[in-house]
């Protein structure tokens, strides 16, 4: 993720979707975020205003906030999520530099065992999961993703962004979803809006139907004359 796009409407939906998953499913104590933060590039990118809805009005108002002072910065969201029912952990939100590729081991080696315990653990890459060996610095690797998740406690629920390349077609999502139920052999359920959607893998399926309904909830937050969200999951 880029600190360029804070705040856009995209954000909107990937914090208000956050939100409601960690305070709408039973067990979940924390919302882990790791930011996999790269540099700024010059495009319009992020500049794509949201359309309030009155459930997410606080998650509109901080954004507002912050625009108006000029704030553009992931780091800000602990202020946002500190007074939320669970507790927050950000991970690489550029204190200790950008995520790069040679730093990219270490940098999901180093995840401490605190951020993945009774935890929605969000990956949020520039443009999501790699492309058939041809991951860059905008990708998460499979590999690096079921590292990860092997590590996190049956409680835990892994999130992923995802945005749709330019040349894939409409079965890109149900694509990804098989290829994430493959190499971690759980049931996988998303949410797609558009060009962008969130894959939502738990250690515990019994959590799924639980998934399912926040998703579904979430899939109706749109502007006014859209369509639902799509919500989708494999088996």
């Amino acid at each position: 993720m880029k600190n360029q796009y804070f705040g856009d409407k995209r954000d909107y939906f990937k914090y208000g979707l956050l939100e409601a998953l960690a305070t709408g499913v039973y067990g979940i104590e924390q919302l882990t975020c790791l930011w996999m933060l790269t540099p700024p590039v010059a495009n319009n990118d992020g500049r794509k205003a949201f359309v309030p809805h009155p459930k997410h009005a606080r998650l509109a108002a901080f954004f507002e906030a912050c625009r108006a002072a000029g704030i553009a910065d992931v780091a800000e969201m602990k202020a946002y999520f500190g007074n939320q029912g669970f507790r927050f952990f950000s991970y690489g939100d550029g204190s200790n530099g950008y995520f790069t590729l040679k730093s990219r081991s270490d940098y999901f080696r180093a995840v401490p065992e605190i951020a993945l315990r009774k935890s929605l653990v969000f990956f949020d890459p520039d443009n999501g999961l790699e492309p058939t060996g041809k991951a860059t610095i905008a990708h998460l690797r499979y590999e690096e993703l079921a590292h990860v998740f092997a590590r996190m406690d049956a409680a835990s629920i892994a999130i992923i962004y995802q945005h749709l390349p330019r040349i894939e077609g409409s079965r890109f999502w149900p694509e990804v979803a098989a290829a994430l139920r493959q190499k971690l052999v759980r049931s996988v359920a998303y949410i797609a809006d558009g060009d962008l959607a969130f894959f939502v893998i738990p250690r515990n399926q019994s959590r799924m139907s639980r998934i399912i309904s926040v998703l579904e909830d979430q899939a109706q937050f749109v502007a006014p004359g859209k369509p639902p969200k799509r919500v989708a999951r494999t088996e």
